[in-house]
């Protein structure tokens, strides 16, 4: 008998993450000291930005096989994974992840990591003898970064200009994946893996002990979590009357001061309105009731929640713009995750332990 694998998730981290974004960032790292292989770890994203993971497997390596038997348990472990359409993987797009998102997860948005698309840009770069990379770089990540597509143009005209050899790698790996302005929204604004990083790092110390120890690690780092979660909501839920998480009230109170200082919009009929913003950009709104609306301004496709320009168009008319907001900022999604999280630091237990692959 010889360990080759395991997979497992927590249960009440498989019910709660259906009140999370949509967002899956898949990464790994190397496990240290005496036992060595490679713990690859899917961490979502809940409505206030923090971390939520939600499963692991530990392998031998990084691998193409290790990474398809890992999407296979998520997707049939974790019934969530394959009953939610507007699915996102994020991650730094692996062989193995790319052949496994087609294969297991066809229908889900498989998107790039803007970091390590930087890393990648950097040595394409380097082969082609550009001096200054780190500025070619810099140029990339806001281009991939902002969500104006002028300042997305501009900055991809200039990285032409420099090196079209350069230009022409970027375009081959498809704006689609890599550009928060050509995304679609189904990313949420979620840029890189830094979710699955952030949660390595808290791990450091438990990737020199043994399976069994690391298991329990992040056991115990789970309660640890989800009981600060927990009390959170208790405090806002005590001294706040918002509808919605921290991050996304301070995000709509900002796109608020900022609606109130635009000019006042032109309506061209009923529905329709051309939105002036402080520098004199424009943008057509359509907005056909108080939940619908269609945009020039890509921010609320994006984002999942209104902008200035939004705010501003539906304050003419007198609509509540709080009714744009995806509901997974809002707080009534937070505490029914809570509720199971309370469960989770009470009585908890590791399931769905899958054989090896």
């Amino acid at each position: 008998m010889r360990f080759k694998s395991i997979f497992w998730s927590f249960g009440p981290s498989i019910v709660g993450w259906k009140y999370c974004r949509p967002i899956l960032c898949l990464d790994g790292t190397f496990l240290l000291g005496k036992y060595r292989g490679t713990l690859l770890a899917a961490v979502g994203v809940d409505g206030n930005g923090g971390l939520y993971p939600l499963a692991f497997v530990v392998v031998e390596s990084e691998s193409i096989e290790s990474w398809i038997w890992f999407l296979q348990m998520l997707h049939d472990l974790i019934v969530s994974t394959h009953s939610r359409p507007d699915l996102c993987i994020i991650s730094n797009k692996h062989a193995g992840l790319i052949r496994g998102c087609c294969e297991i997860f066809p229908w889900a948005a498989h998107r790039h990591c803007l970091r390590h698309l930087r890393e990648n840009f950097k040595k394409v770069l380097r082969r082609l003898a550009i001096p200054n990379c780190d500025a070619v770089c810099d140029k990339m990540y806001w281009a991939g970064n902002t969500d104006d597509i002028k300042i997305h143009e501009r900055h991809m005209r200039d990285i032409q200009n420099i090196k079209k050899e350069a230009y022409d790698w970027l375009m081959e790996r498809d704006r689609t994946k890599w550009a928060l302005t050509y995304d679609g929204g189904f990313r949420y604004g979620v840029m890189t893996t830094n979710a699955s990083e952030c949660f390595n790092g808290v791990l450091r110390r438990a990737r020199r002990l043994p399976i069994q120890g690391l298991i329990m690690s992040i056991y115990y780092n789970l309660v640890s979590l989800f009981i600060k979660r927990t009390t959170k909501v208790e405090q806002w839920t005590a001294s706040d009357g918002s509808a919605f998480v921290p991050h996304t009230k301070a995000v709509l109170e900002l796109a608020g001061r900022q609606a109130r200082r635009s000019p006042q919009p032109t309506q061209i009929n009923n529905h329709e309105f051309k939105v002036f913003d402080m520098s004199c950009s424009s943008f057509h709104f359509v907005i056909t009731s108080p939940q619908t609306c269609i945009y020039s301004c890509g921010h609320p496709q994006i984002y999942h929640m209104p902008s200035k320009h939004a705010v501003t168009a539906l304050s003419s008319r007198r609509w509540d713009h709080n009714a744009f907001v995806s509901t997974y900022y809002s707080l009534v999604c937070y505490k029914e995750n809570a509720i199971l999280l309370c469960v989770f630091t009470e009585n908890v237990k590791p399931v769905r332990i899958s054989a090896p692959f």
